[in-house]
């Protein structure tokens, strides 16, 4: 009986000394995190900005307007922004050519009439585009002046010239190319004291009065201000104003459209 017990007593010992040589768990089979070659995480957040080469953010603004690219209408343009440079108030197309007044022994004759060729010159002193459809062209007399306004788009480039004239057609308007016709019956040049003047809206921009004893006055060369001096205040001196001489067209004097002579 003591025998039996001490085998028993033998066997549970074994039992418990098998039972301590294992483990407290079994393993998971998977390790307890990553492998130390592989990153611990993702990184904690994405770069702040992108690269340099990027813009940091946008303008706090719209970005500025571009200039307009529009003419500038009639009744923006300003005083002395059109500047009246020629007149052909008394045309006259010489036959024989160079045989006709101021020479006293001439024995020519004019055979162009001033309700056929009488024309001026405007020049765009602004330095930008312009649109001239209302612009308005009058004389100086306060009761009925003689009048026309522009009733179409016509545009002067800066520092660009334009004809107005009675007639279009150069074949019979002493050989000139007018850029805007106005009716001889509105609106004429005489051949002794006139004005021209232009206006808008907000008022005069440039204007002429021209008289015999001031300004020049040779049948068939036309009114030239000078080169030296193509601004709104120079033309109301009449100092500054000299005959055409270079020859155009059909034989008159002028350079209409075109830079103007230099007075002497």
């Amino acid at each position: 009986m003591i025998f039996l017990s001490l085998l028993l007593a033998c066997g549970e010992a074994d039992a418990d000394k098998d039972s301590s040589a294992e483990p407290a768990t079994e393993p998971s089979g998977e390790p307890t995190s990553e492998a130390s070659s592989e990153p611990a995480g993702e990184p904690a957040s994405e770069p702040a900005s992108e690269a340099s080469s990027e813009p940091a953010s946008e303008p706090a603004g719209e970005p500025a307007e571009e200039p307009s690219s529009e003419p500038t209408p009639a009744d923006d343009i300003a005083e002395g922004d059109l500047v009246i440079t020629e007149i052909m108030k008394n045309p006259c197309v010489c036959t024989p050519a160079g045989t006709c007044p101021p020479d006293e022994t001439a024995t020519g004759e004019c055979v162009l009439d001033d309700a056929m060729g009488e024309w001026f010159e405007i020049y765009n002193a602004s330095g930008s585009e312009l649109n001239l459809m209302g612009l308005r062209i009058k004389d100086g007399n306060a009761d009925s002046p003689d009048a026309f306004q522009v009733s179409s788009e016509l545009m002067i480039a800066a520092d660009s010239y334009l004809l107005f004239g009675n007639n279009e057609e150069s074949a019979t308007n002493g050989g000139v190319t007018v850029d805007y016709v106005f009716n001889g019956d509105s609106f004429s040049l005489a051949n002794g004291d006139d004005e021209i003047i232009l206006s808008n809206g907000n008022g005069v921009i440039d204007g002429v009065s021209y008289t015999d004893g001031e300004f020049p006055d040779l049948k068939g060369a036309s009114l030239t201000l000078s080169s030296d001096g193509m601004d709104s205040t120079s033309n109301d001196d009449g100092a500054n104003w000299c005959e055409g001489s270079s020859v155009y067209g059909d034989g008159d004097q002028g350079t209409p459209g075109a830079v103007n002579d230099p007075c002497p």
